[in-house]
């Protein structure tokens, strides 16, 4: 039963590292793909925004499908394996942690819909009728902002759980732990303050903090 139950224990580090590994390597893939390859629009109005979008339709796709549909994915099968250890003992803190994992992971993957599938109706609808071509690239933009494109709460809420999480399994303050809670902090405040500066602050801890639990993780994993 012992060598069943550290195997199982074993597979679990090996899930939540490799995941971890992932979604650290998928923010970094946006942050070089709107930091060094998209050249964003100075203007705002409409004809230059979809001059952006049709010449850049398979980049930004992309941008969809590695930093919300496979982040969502890999973001659920993290929280269920990093948190797992406290699913006999904190049932309800188990339970919330991957209930806001999983929300979090909705709501990327919805916008992620929603905006895919506007890219192309909005290029398409430009040729015949540029005012509803508009009209629907605001609407999806507003659908966009309110599923949290414009800040990242729901990523501070399971953030803030995590910490939680964090702290059972460990009883003790650490470096580590405090990074989760100034995360998680950075996150909720997105929603008071819409300050792009905070979701870049969120994205880089983001980064420094799944590098961080993905090399302990391999670390535990060694003989």
């Amino acid at each position: 039963m012992n060598t069943v139950h550290v195997k199982y224990q074993s597979s679990l580090r090996s899930t939540s590292a490799y995941c971890s590994a992932g979604l650290a390597l998928c923010y970094v893939i946006l942050f070089i793909i709107y930091g060094a390859i998209l050249e964003l629009p100075t203007k705002h109005d409409f004809v230059t925004t979809l001059a952006f979008i049709g010449g850049n339709q398979l980049m930004l796709k992309c941008t969809y499908y590695i930093g919300y549909v496979l982040f969502a994915c890999l973001l659920v099968l993290f929280s269920l394996s990093f948190s797992e250890r406290l699913s006999s003992t904190h049932v309800l803190l188990y339970k919330l942690t991957n209930t806001a994992a999983v929300v979090w992971a909705t709501a990327l993957l919805f916008n992620a819909m929603i905006q895919l599938a506007t890219i192309d109706k909005v290029l398409a609808l430009a040729i015949t009728d540029t005012i509803a071509a508009h009209n629907l690239y605001r609407i999806a933009s507003m659908f966009e902002y309110a599923l949290g494109g414009g800040f990242e709460l729901f990523g501070g809420i399971w953030l803030a759980l995590t910490t939680l999480c964090i702290w059972q399994l460990n009883h003790k303050v650490s470096v580590y732990l405090l990074l989760t809670a100034l995360q998680a902090v950075v996150g909720i405040c997105t929603l008071m303050m819409s300050v792009s500066v905070l979701r870049d602050v969120f994205g880089i801890l983001g980064i420094i903090w799944f590098v961080w639990t993905a090399l302990t993780l391999f670390k535990q994993k060694m003989p």
